[in-house]
């Protein structure tokens, strides 16, 4: 289980090669701008088919370093390792290990 993790990471940063292919980062966005805690629900509903909770919205706000107020107005705003790591961190959770 704890292999699936780095894989998560590996994944989420683009950090493969060959003949793997990965849909754009602004797929992963919703309208923006937005509230950081809004782009985090927003990706828990493609990743995962369901609403996040606040917990998940706060605990990932942490991990990247931002407040869940903080207004993201592309997604330049957030880095392509801000963005890793919210892909990451949802994909991490029990609620994607027991889906």
């Amino acid at each position: 289980m704890l292999n699936s993790w780095t894989v998560h990471a590996t994944m989420a940063n683009g950090w493969v090669g060959g003949a793997v292919g990965f849909q754009p980062p602004e797929a992963w966005m919703p309208a923006l701008p937005a509230r950081l805690s809004f782009v985090v629900d927003h990706i828990v509903r493609k990743l995962l088919a369901r609403q996040s909770s606040a917990a998940l919205r706060s605990a990932v706000c942490r991990k990247v370093g931002l407040r869940p107020d903080y207004l993201v107005r592309s997604i330049r705003d957030l880095g392509s390792w801000r963005l890793g790591s919210i892909l990451s961190s949802v994909l991490d959770t029990p609620l994607h290990m027991t889906r």
